[in-house]
């Protein structure tokens, strides 16, 4: 699995937010992630699973470790699942199944900066941030760099002409982001498909609007 422990562009941007065992209820039906407007994220990894290598326990047992390890470092708690912290976590498990040949991890994050730092050795999304417009401009991020399309392809904005109430994930890499709400604007390297934004992006940031 491709699962590990920040780096990456100013998660210092927009929200910080706790898990508690709550949480919206969104479907991740490939690998993919999903960005919620109160900036926690939650995660869906499908990958083959080969019983040569280690059993299903073996695995289950090494993701809670690396899950384990990862809150005790950031939050000081020894817990992979929310149920069995008595305090707030920064990654926890909540699924893992074998589904078709493929393991299916899903995973719940506190932040965009949790999600980097929890699996910084996979480089297909190498920097995220979430949050509002208002949010990345107080941040000082620079939005005037990003030309967006609106999602039915009939208007293009500067970033920095955004309705600063609108919603904003800034990304690098090369994966499918869903988010809690509409699309309202891409830049040209994101496909959008309704809450649905595929990104590829190397070396340059891509933009999703959303409200």
């Amino acid at each position: 699995m491709k699962l590990k422990y920040v780096r990456g562009l100013a998660c210092l941007l927009f929200t910080t937010a706790i898990l508690s065992g709550c949480g919206s209820k969104v479907s991740l039906d490939t690998t993919s992630i999903y960005i919620d407007k109160d900036g926690t994220v939650k995660s869906a990894v499908y990958e083959e699973f080969d019983t040569s290598v280690y059993s299903e326990e073996e695995l289950k047992l090494f993701i809670e470790g690396e899950v384990i390890a990862y809150n005790k470092q950031s939050v000081g708690q020894e817990a992979a699942y929310a149920k069995d912290s008595s305090s707030d976590l920064a990654a926890a498990i909540e699924s893992l199944e074998m589904k078709g040949g493929d393991a299916v991890l899903k995973m719940d994050y506190a932040s965009c900066a949790d999600y980097l730092g929890f699996n910084d050795e996979d480089d297909s999304i190498r920097q995220l941030a979430a949050g509002t417009v208002k949010g990345a401009k107080d941040s000082g991020i620079d939005l005037d760099q990003f030309s967006l399309l609106s999602a039915d392809g009939t208007e293009r904005i500067s970033g920095k002409n955004l309705d600063e109430d609108l919603y904003i994930v800034i990304a690098e890499g090369k994966t499918d982001i869903k988010v809690d709400g509409t699309i309202q604007y891409a830049t040209d390297d994101v496909t959008v498909n309704k809450d649905l934004a595929a990104i590829s992006s190397d070396g340059t940031l891509s933009c999703i609007v959303f409200k």
